[in-house]
């Protein structure tokens, strides 16, 4: 029974003690804001001598992307903003109020740097850090060495001019200018918080929910207006298109599309398909291109892939008129000599670059043999004592060489077609290579 007492009477002890320390916590606290705010005026700039430049850090924390308008030019983010500055006015020594070293204030009853962000679309942002009504109920720390600290969570939009000449592979940098024009440099200078820029570096520490990533976030100056010598100081945030659904949405179908024209040079030309398997793969692809541009954010600039697709759709065009071509030359009529160009050019020349030579003097070889055949029959028999079998053969042999002259014309002219063809045939595929090439580069 005695111990039990004892161990309630300790306990009583303790909770007594804490009560009583607790009280002189509040007491020692309540005394202290009521003495750092006896003779306070938030209305000068706290410095103990009128001609020194007090020195504000700002730290911009971009948190979350929230939209990303191209046509409108802006950013809409959520960010968090963190500024420090020296109140010698709002100093105590921690022993003579019970070692409090630290305590919160109203924001509106100190002095706070009127800061805004200069580059904001958004109306009041001036006076986000002022004690404007938007933060009445935010508080700041206050260090017992005269350390203040403010932060503050705000969602705004942002001017940003952006390039779209490289969509939608795209980067673009957007500038977070904070300044004031309540002081000027002789009053007030502003330095870049190191620490929060470095959080912002982190991709932990950021999210996007409009299809972009942060490259990198820096400080790229601090210095005064040019006109009004006001203090400012940029930060700039580099922010990289995600480019997965835009090769699947875009680049895909293009790609496919021209697959598809090698048809109009892979597909006979006696089954009369080639042109309208063109135009239909002409019509996709502008189809294709109509959905693209719905989507592409309106430019004074013409983006990379607008030129790519351009050209594209332009070798297409030029497949299906060098198609038409070729089935020209198949289809040729038969009394019709070949000039002598289309011989020395193309039966003689081109074909080495398509690799036809071998083929094509194989049937030029073929055709003369058969030619001399015929002459050899027709000479075994002249001199002979058979006039009715000479007569009846020799019209044989001139119906059959006539026969074969027109057949051999024919065949001339399908091979005049094929070579075109295979030339062609070759160069699509490598200006298309090319253009895949060169659009790759420059957008890399």
């Amino acid at each position: 029974m005695e111990s039990v007492a004892s161990y309630r009477a300790l306990m009583g002890f303790i909770s007594l003690t804490a009560i009583v320390f607790e009280i002189n916590c509040e007491h020692f606290e309540k005394t202290l804001i009521e003495d750092l705010l006896m003779n306070y005026n938030n209305e000068v700039r706290p410095v103990e001598n009128r001609s020194q430049v007090l020195i504000v850090t700002v730290g911009v924390q971009p948190y979350r992307l929230l939209r990303m308008d191209e046509i409108e030019q802006l950013i809409r983010m959520s960010m968090w903003y963190r500024l420090s500055w020296e109140d010698s006015a709002l100093s105590w020594k921690p022993d003579r109020y019970g070692n409090i070293t630290r305590i919160n204030l109203p924001v509106d009853v100190i002095w706070t740097p009127p800061v805004g962000l200069l580059n904001s679309l958004d109306s009041g942002v001036a006076l986000l850090f002022s004690g404007g009504e938007d933060v009445l109920d935010n508080q700041v720390q206050v260090e017992f060495n005269g350390h203040v600290r403010l932060l503050l969570p705000a969602v705004l939009s942002i001017s940003c001019i952006m390039d779209m000449s490289m969509y939608p592979f795209d980067t673009q940098r957007c500038n977070l200018r904070f300044g004031t024009w309540a002081y000027t440099t002789d009053d007030l200078a502003f330095k870049a918080d190191v620490e929060t820029s470095a959080l912002a570096q982190s991709k932990e520490n950021f999210s996007s929910s409009a299809g972009w990533n942060v490259l990198q976030y820096r400080a790229i100056e601090t210095k005064g207006n040019n006109n009004e010598e006001s203090p400012s100081v940029t930060f700039t945030i580099e922010l990289q298109r995600q480019t997965t659904y835009y090769i699947v949405i875009l680049l895909l179908p293009c790609f496919s599309n021209v697959m598809l024209t090698l048809l109009v040079f892979l597909l006979p030309p006696e089954t009369g398909e080639r042109i309208a398997v063109g135009i239909n793969t002409l019509f996709t692809m502008w189809v294709n291109y109509l959905r693209a541009l719905n989507a592409m954010p309106k430019s004074p600039h013409l983006p990379a892939f607008c030129k790519f697709y351009y050209f594209v759709m332009f070798e297409c065009v030029c497949a299906i008129a060098v198609s038409c071509l070729v089935i020209s030359f198949f289809h040729m009529n038969v009394n019709i000599d070949q000039p002598v160009w289309v011989k020395t050019h193309i039966l003689d020349r081109m074909v080495h670059l398509v690799f036809l030579h071998k083929s094509v003097r194989y049937r030029l070889k073929t055709a003369e043999k058969l030619k001399k055949e015929a002459e050899m029959f027709r000479s075994r028999f002249e001199g002979k004592s058979y006039p009715k079998i000479t007569i009846g053969l020799n019209l044989f042999v001139d119906n059959s060489l006539k026969d074969f002259e027109t057949f051999w014309r024919q065949e001339e002219w399908k091979l005049v077609s094929l070579v075109l063809e295979r030339f062609f045939t070759y160069f699509f595929l490598f200006s298309v290579l090319m253009s895949f090439f060169v659009f790759a580069v420059t957008v890399r």
